[in-house]
């Protein structure tokens, strides 16, 4: 069976989502996938809190997507593409470039080795303000500002046909349960509480953010 694949990295929403837009254009069955990778897990510069965090908002991802199917493996992602290749004919898998660590780095490559090594395309759209490939800076201040006046790329949910998966890769159920359980004091993640914090700020907490931004405590409140 012939399906796409939507790596969802750092970009946990389907607003604004270019290669989730681009996906749904190829017209093919789409894997909505998360990986939760355990040598990800395990570095220096990770915390439960980010993973924590990271799980409330696919949870609230799967409550934008009703009728749709978010994979969520606990895998490395080497398998789980190698898997996705014995179940479907992938035509593409389409992302979000990443700004990570060494290993995610690493990772990405391996990746991006299996591919080509398979003759599937992987198409990477740019995320943030890094400019991959750059020679020098001379023009970054320019295509900085060119990336941020482009227009929203609002993907046409109503033309997407999730694809579920039937394999035998740990889904997000095999979680340590302080992960899969909610911190009473910490910021919830998810869009949903995105919108929610940010509607707060706009509406009245910007009034003491000059005010307040160099001062720890009163800036979790004002910023």
């Amino acid at each position: 069976m012939k399906a796409n694949v939507l790596w969802f990295k750092r970009d946990l929403r389907i607003n604004d989502h270019l290669p989730l837009k681009r996906a749904i254009e190829q017209g093919f069955p789409i894997v909505l996938l998360y990986i939760f990778e355990p040598e990800l897990m395990a570095a220096d510069d990770s915390d439960v809190r980010h993973w924590r965090f990271i799980h409330e908002s696919l949870l609230q991802l799967r409550k934008c997507l009703p009728n749709h199917t978010l994979t969520i493996a606990h895998s490395s992602a080497d398998e789980v593409f190698k898997q996705l290749m014995d179940l479907f004919e992938v035509q593409g898998v389409y992302s979000y470039q990443e700004t990570g660590n060494w290993l995610s780095y690493k990772r990405d490559q391996r990746i991006a080795s299996f591919l080509k090594s398979q003759n599937t395309p992987w198409v990477e759209f740019q995320a943030n303000g890094v400019i991959r490939g750059l020679k020098n800076r001379q023009s970054w201040d320019k295509a900085w500002h060119n990336f941020m006046h482009s227009p929203l790329d609002e993907p046409s949910i109503e033309q997407l046909t999730s694809q579920p998966v039937h394999w035998l890769i740990p889904d997000e159920t095999s979680l340590p349960d302080e992960i899969r359980s909610p911190h009473p004091h910490f910021q919830p993640g998810g869009i949903l509480n995105a919108q929610r914090y940010a509607q707060s700020f706009f509406d009245l907490r910007h009034r003491t953010y000059s005010l307040h931004i160099s001062k720890p405590e009163e800036a979790r409140k004002s910023c």
